[in-house]
């Protein structure tokens, strides 16, 4: 009959939706391995889309939210070995495990007071001293305790609230700190910049020396300041919003969908406590950018009134 015709359909419907959010995760998984190895910021957005995923009823029940959770995990986890095993040795990078420095260096150079985090030669040649990854780590964790002790309460406060500072108000991103990509003709190895009659003219902005460095660094800083401060006011309203179920958001919040503003400040935050946590430096923030300006762009609608925000 036409009811079980149309539940046929319907059925149909709804594996066809399963099999494309699962080859979606399967997507998402590999993505997420092979950013890793690039830049290990990358996973921090897979882990917020999954926590999200996990927590939102509207994704579904939650035997299915599993079910693709668990598909998206055993992607991962194989795509994080493939990629070390076979494509990273098949473009000719070759790895030596036995000098690899894991997660407890850059926690540990995480907490150097002389630099406030930011990169210390000192910490690598101290590391590197250590034959096996194992002995790395042990050494690792005992100077990052023994650091932790010096500081006490206040001083490790003190610390993070310095390494903040270091991630966050630089609008250039340590634009001139590391590398020297800029330099164009004073560096043989790098090739040369063309003689063109405004090549002098964009050098004295770009470069640290530059007469109108200045004024180019200026402008980033307040850019980057004032897509902070928009994303920090979005945030604050939005989490009200989460928390404060009777608040009234006065239908001045953001109508894009709340699932991709509360995935941006999921990621966000935990691009946060990852810089908090590890070595310091504002460069790190920078392939975060887009999320930033979303963010932003979501606070400019709730200023502006012109937006419902939907939780």
């Amino acid at each position: 009959g036409s009811g079980s015709d149309s539940e046929g359909v319907h059925n149909g419907k709804e594996k066809d939706q399963m099999v494309k959010a699962a080859l979606l995760w399967i997507l998402l998984s590999v993505t997420a391995a092979v950013g890793y190895y690039i830049k290990p910021q990358t996973i921090i957005a897979y882990i917020a889309i999954a926590v999200y995923f996990a927590f939102d009823a509207g994704m579904g029940a939650l035997r299915r939210r599993i079910l693709f959770l668990g598909t998206g995990l055993l992607s991962l986890v194989l795509m994080l070995f493939l990629t070390k095993a076979a494509l990273i040795p098949s473009i000719g990078i070759e790895t030596d495990d036995e000098r690899s420095f894991g997660m407890a260096h850059y926690f540990m150079m995480g907490l150097n007071d002389e630099t406030d985090g930011v990169y210390s030669d000192e910490d690598t040649l101290y590391t590197d001293a250590f034959e096996t990854p194992e002995e790395k780590r042990r050494a690792d964790m005992e100077l990052a305790g023994d650091r932790i002790k010096a500081y006490g309460p206040a001083g490790l406060i003190e610390h993070l609230k310095n390494k903040t500072l270091v991630n966050y108000n630089d609008g250039l991103f340590a634009w001139g700190i590391d590398g020297n990509f800029f330099g164009g003709r004073d560096y043989e190895d790098l090739g040369s910049v063309p003689d063109m009659s405004f090549t002098e003219w964009i050098w004295s902005f770009i470069r640290p020396d530059g007469a109108d460095h200045g004024k180019y660094s200026s402008a980033q800083q307040t850019i980057w300041i004032t897509v902070l401060l928009l994303g920090l006011i979005f945030a604050c309203f939005a989490l009200r919003d989460l928390f404060i179920k009777n608040t009234p958001s006065g239908g001045t919040t953001a109508s894009c969908g709340s699932g991709m503003a509360y995935i941006v400040m999921l990621a966000l935050a935990g691009l946060f406590v990852f810089e908090l946590l590890f070595e310091a430096k504002a460069r790190y923030l920078f392939i975060y950018i887009p999320y930033y300006l979303i963010l932003s762009v979501y606070g400019t609608a709730y200023l502006s009134g012109g937006a419902k925000w939907e939780r």
